[in-house]
C-alpha cells in the first residue's frame, strides 16, 4: 500500500528484496545502498521519463554466471493521482506465471518466459 505524500514528482516507493550475506555475516541495514545485491524488485517509481511499476529478478545467468535483471516488459503505470493505492506482485512458481494488480486489478500478466526482458531460459 502506497500513498504519495503530495502527489507522485519523482520518487518510487517499491520494495527491494535482499540476497542472503553469507553463513559468517549478519546483515547490516545501515549498509544498505543503491548497490546493494537484491533478488527481486517491486512497486511504483515516477520520476522524469520512467513511470512504471517494476517487477525485477535479479539472478545469475546460467550461461556464463554474470548478473542479469530480468525487467517486465510491459510494466503498468503508476496512478497520477495522490490517493492511496495497492500494489501486487503475484508470483506462481508452478505456473511460471506472474500478475501485478493495482488495486486489486489485473495491469500486468504473463509467463516468466515471455514477459521479462531479457527473457527467462525454459
Amino acid at each position: 500500500e502506497v500513498r504519495p505524500s503530495s502527489g507522485w514528482t519523482c520518487g518510487g516507493a517499491y520494495l527491494k528484496f535482499y540476497n542472503e550475506t553469507g553463513e559468517d555475516e549478519d546483515f547490516d541495514a545501515s549498509a544498505v545502498d543503491n548497490n546493494t545485491p537484491y533478488s527481486v524488485m517491486f512497486g511504483p517509481d515516477k520520476c522524469g521519463t520512467t513511470n512504471k511499476v517494476h517487477l525485477i529478478f535479479r539472478r545469475k545467468s546460467l550461461i556464463d554466471g554474470s548478473i542479469e535483471e530480468k525487467h517486465l516488459k510491459d510494466a503498468p503505470l503508476v496512478p497520477s493521482d495522490s490517493n492511496t493505492h495497492v500494489y501486487t506482485a503475484v508470483i506462481d512458481p508452478v505456473k511460471n506465471h506472474v500478475k501485478v494488480l493495482v488495486d486489486g486489478e489485473e495491469k500486468a500478466s504473463g509467463s516468466i518466459f515471455e514477459a521479462f526482458d531479457p527473457p527467462f531460459n525454459p
